[in-house]
């Protein structure tokens, strides 16, 4: 079953910037946000998904609790989502937690799930 977001927003300014799992390491993975783009640094590989919504909710609306929201990502605008990132609630700090998309997209990153990314300077 594709995943669904379902209020398809802009990506709130909090949000954009580089996230990495040890900001001090520049060999460990790292995302890295803007307004338009999502892109992946790891293994000496970079990737960059242009399919990019922001989501209180996603799944019909099955994962909304309020504490956490989604960037839903994918290859192209209006693909498949190739991988789902979820991210502290509006106004809320934390990780963010790098999950699973549609059944057989990005698989050049599903080694990341379950990865949690953090807040970095660079």
């Amino acid at each position: 079953m594709p995943l669904k977001a379902q209020d398809n927003r802009k990506i709130p300014k909090y949000y954009i910037g580089t996230w990495a799992k040890r900001c001090e390491s520049l060999n460990d993975p790292v995302i890295k946000i803007d307004a338009n783009h999502v892109i992946i640094e790891s293994h000496g590989n970079r990737y960059v998904y242009s399919g990019v919504d922001f989501s209180y909710t996603y799944g019909e609306g099955a994962h909304a609790s309020g504490r956490n929201s989604w960037i839903l990502v994918s290859r192209v605008p209006n693909g498949l989502y190739a991988f789902v990132l979820t991210v502290p609630g509006f106004g809320k700090t934390g990780a963010i937690v790098f999950g699973e998309g549609a059944e057989g997209e990005g698989s050049e990153v599903r080694d990341l799930s379950g990865a949690k990314f953090r807040r970095c300077g660079r």
